[in-house]
């Protein structure tokens, strides 16, 4: 089993949505966000807070397939994720 620490998740999340990008899209179909650096993490919503609450679940959901899967997760801003076998 792999553990993560909690504030280095925390801190690498951060991160991660600090790179986010927001789109709206038209009145009745709200906002769309990504985050560039992590293919496939995104989100949406009827409102922004709705869309960074969305695209937060997202990010918590790839970086938990990744450590399943043992993929890499790649570093931003200086900021990476290390694994800890238990």
């Amino acid at each position: 089993m792999l553990v993560v620490e909690r504030a280095m998740l925390t801190k690498y999340m951060n991160a991660a949505l600090a790179h986010a990008h927001y789109e709206l899209l038209s009145e009745e179909e709200g906002y769309y966000a990504s985050i560039p650096e992590l293919p496939g993490v995104w989100g949406n919503g009827e409102t922004i807070e709705a869309t960074r609450d969305d695209l937060r679940e997202a990010l918590e959901g790839w970086i938990a397939l990744a450590l399943q899967r043992g993929v890499r997760v790649p570093e931003i801003d200086g900021v990476s994720l290390a694994f800890q076998a238990v």
